[in-house]
């Protein structure tokens, strides 16, 4: 091997290193130095960010994109006890606008035809049942490895099914994880209007103003009115 291949390959490696290593530890580094206001805005582009990234993962092994999603939920608690905890010299207007944010990625990330109250749950937590290995062949239970079918067919069929079984799994979890999430911050957001906020004129209107700078959906918004003026 010439000195030309040994110098791609030492160039190759640096800059692998450098992606795995550096790149993540930069972005740490700016969140951090970051002011209270613009950090947390920073997280919330990052969740947005690991949620697609979520969507397009579905190569990861089940078990590894089930604590992926925990760790990308794990964030967003995170980032709604930082506003908790956000300095008190932060102004209500900059307050507000913030948890807003976080309501706005919510939403964003909510699929409007999940409903807790409705979900399927005949979908076995084991995986589909994959059809005979062939005409009279054996019938395996579920959860077994697609290699083990030798009919093409039937392990084609199998792989299909899996396909949309995981696909439907994964999506009732990260909406379970993200409507608890909703929860807590809606309360978290009633307690602060009603606690910066009142009924008069000027509040209002400075409610207002907030909601329409928002990203928040209109029906979220009436919701946020209505706290302040039932």
């Amino acid at each position: 091997m010439n000195k030309l291949v040994y110098k791609i390959i030492a160039i190759a490696f640096t800059n692998v290193f450098f992606a795995i290593v550096f790149i993540p530890l930069f972005a740490q580094t700016k969140a951090s130095t970051l002011n209270p206001s613009d950090q947390i805005k920073f997280q919330l582009l990052e969740f947005n960010t690991n949620a697609m990234e979520l969507e397009a993962n579905k190569t990861l092994e089940p078990n590894k994109w089930f604590f992926k999603m925990n760790d990308v939920m794990e964030k967003l608690k995170g980032t709604r006890s930082n506003l908790l905890n956000v300095s008190p010299g932060m102004n209500r207007k900059d307050k507000a606008a913030l948890w807003f944010d976080i309501l706005a990625v919510i939403d964003k990330n909510t699929d409007p035809d999940y409903n807790p109250t409705n979900v399927d749950f005949s979908i076995s937590i084991e995986g589909p049942t994959p059809p005979p290995d062939g005409i009279g062949g054996i019938k395996y239970a579920p959860g077994v490895d697609p290699s083990v079918l030798k009919d093409t067919t039937a392990r084609s069929n199998y792989v299909a099914a899996l396909i949309v079984w995981r696909d439907r799994i994964d999506k009732l979890n990260f909406q379970a994880s993200l409507m608890r999430i909703n929860s807590v911050v809606s309360r978290d957001v009633e307690i602060f209007l009603r606690s910066y906020y009142t009924s008069s004129e000027a509040d209002k209107q400075e409610l207002n103003e907030i909601l329409e700078q928002s990203t928040l959906s209109e029906s979220r918004k009436q919701q946020l009115r209505k706290i302040v003026s039932p």
